[in-house]
């Protein structure tokens, strides 16, 4: 496959994670779902070859790093 067009996709997969989860504090069991789907996709990357699954796991810790701090403050 293209890395061009898989980078692509990637960066669409964490596009549609913070569309589908949105910006408000996430409780426990919207957590664990986007953990599960995220762990999903990792390994769907992963597969692909090694660099594509560390781009999209560099993209998915920013991600989770954006919900993490949305606990703990109001301003972002």
């Amino acid at each position: 496959m293209d890395e061009m067009k898989v980078i692509y996709q990637i960066q669409t997969e964490i596009w549609h994670l913070f569309k589908k989860y949105g910006t408000d504090r996430l409780n426990d069991a919207v957590w664990d779902r986007l953990l599960d789907e995220g762990n999903q996709l990792h390994k769907k990357y992963r597969a692909v070859n090694p660099d594509m699954g560390q781009l999209f796991e560099d993209m998915y810790i920013v991600l989770r790093k954006y919900y993490q701090r949305r606990e703990t403050t109001d301003e972002i």
